[in-house]
C-alpha cells in the first residue's frame, strides 16, 4: 500500500542550457596562454589526488597499453565543427583549451558505441575489459549529469515503480507492454511515434518521478540518461545489468550494492518490487551506497583534473608530448 503523499522537497540540480552556453562562450573568449597556464596549475596538484584512486580512475578512462599513431581525420577541434553536436564541442574545447596548442584529437561525437580502429575520444564504449580503443571523457555533461538533493526517505514514498522515455528502444517497449497495466508500476511513453501511440503517457518531471520508491533505468542508443540521477537520490534504482558505460563508470556499479538488478527480459520486475518493498533496511543499504558512488563526481575541480590526465596519457601514447 502506497505511503501518504510527503510533501518534503526533491531539488533537481540540472544545468541551464542558457547559462551552459552563456559560460562557454566566454571562455572562448579568454586568452590560450591564461588557459594553458590554468591547466598546467592543475595538472600539478595531481600529487594531492590519493596515488590508487588516481591511478584507477585514470586507467579506468584510457585503457590503451603502447603507443599509436592518429588517422587522418586526427585535428585540433577547429570552430568549423561547433556546427554539430555544440554540447560535446563545448566540453571538449575547455579541456583542450588549458593544454599545450596544436595537439590533435580523434574524437567521436555521439550515441555510437561501437569500438574505433585507434584510441578514439568517446562519450560512451561498450562494457569490457577488450573495449581498449574507446576512450572516456565526460562528454554531454548538460545532458547527463543531473543529480538530485531528495528529502523524502525511501518508505515514505509510493510502492510503486515509475518510468518515462521514448520508445524508439525494443526493451523499452517490451517493458511498457508487459507491464504497463500492472498496479504496482507507473510507466509510459513521452514520444509521439504513432506506433507506440496506445502506450503513451503524460510527461512526469524528475521530481514527480522520485516520488515513487523504485525508478526504472533502460538503457537507450547506449547508457540510460536518468541513471546518474537516480542513484542519487532516495529512490530504487531497477534495471538489467548495464551494457554501456561513460564517464561515470557504469561497468563497475554492482548489482546488488548500487542498483536493483533485473532479468534482461524484465519478466521479474513485478516481484522485484515486492521482494524489496518487503525489506527496507535492504533498500537503505543499496541508496546509501548509490549515493557515495555519486559524490567522487561532484567535485569540479577534481573531475578537470582527472579529464587532463587522461588527455595528457592521450598525447603521450600518441608522440604528441614527452
Amino acid at each position: 500500500m502506497s505511503a501518504p503523499f510527503d510533501a518534503r522537497p526533491i531539488r533537481v540540480h540540472k544545468p541551464s542550457r542558457l547559462r551552459y552556453f552563456a559560460h562557454n562562450l566566454l571562455e572562448l573568449c579568454q586568452p590560450r596562454a591564461w588557459l594553458e597556464g590554468r591547466g598546467r596549475d592543475l595538472l600539478s596538484r595531481a600529487h594531492d589526488l590519493p596515488a590508487q584512486e588516481l591511478e584507477e580512475r585514470v586507467g579506468y578512462y584510457f585503457r590503451f597499453e603502447g603507443t599509436f599513431d592518429l588517422g587522418p581525420q586526427a585535428d585540433s577541434l577547429p570552430l568549423s565543427a561547433l556546427r554539430r553536436q555544440r554540447n560535446y564541442w563545448f566540453d571538449l574545447a575547455r579541456l583542450l583549451r588549458r593544454m599545450p596548442s596544436g595537439l590533435r584529437v580523434e574524437r567521436y561525437f555521439g550515441d555510437r558505441t561501437d569500438p574505433p580502429p585507434r584510441p578514439t575520444l568517446v562519450k560512451a564504449r561498450r562494457i569490457g575489459e577488450s573495449e581498449r580503443t574507446s576512450v572516456l571523457l565526460k562528454l554531454n555533461r548538460v545532458r547527463h549529469y543531473v543529480r538530485v538533493d531528495d528529502e523524502v526517505p525511501w518508505s515514505a514514498k509510493r510502492a510503486t515503480a515509475v518510468w518515462r522515455g521514448n520508445s524508439r528502444n525494443p526493451a523499452r517497449v517490451k517493458l511498457l507492454e508487459d507491464w504497463q497495466r500492472d498496479a504496482r508500476c507507473e510507466l509510459g511513453a513521452t514520444d509521439e511515434r504513432p506506433q507506440t501511440a496506445h502506450l503513451r503517457r503524460p510527461r512526469l518531471s524528475i521530481a514527480e518521478q522520485l516520488r515513487h520508491r523504485f525508478v526504472l533505468s533502460i538503457e537507450g542508443n547506449d547508457v540510460a540518461t536518468n541513471l546518474k540521477w537516480i542513484l542519487s537520490s532516495n529512490s530504487l534504482c531497477l534495471m538489467p545489468r548495464p551494457t554501456k558505460e561513460t564517464w561515470f563508470m557504469e561497468g563497475r556499479l554492482q548489482p546488488g550494492v548500487h542498483y536493483v538488478e533485473l532479468a534482461p527480459d524484465l519478466s521479474d520486475l513485478g516481484a522485484t518490487i515486492e521482494r524489496w518493498n518487503d525489506d527496507p533496511a535492504g533498500a537503505q543499504r543499496i541508496l546509501a551506497a548509490a549515493q557515495a558512488w555519486c559524490r567522487q563526481f561532484d567535485d569540479d575541480e577534481r573531475e578537470d583534473l582527472l579529464a587532463l590526465l587522461v588527455l595528457q596519457r592521450y598525447f603521450e601514447a600518441s608522440g604528441q608530448l614527452r
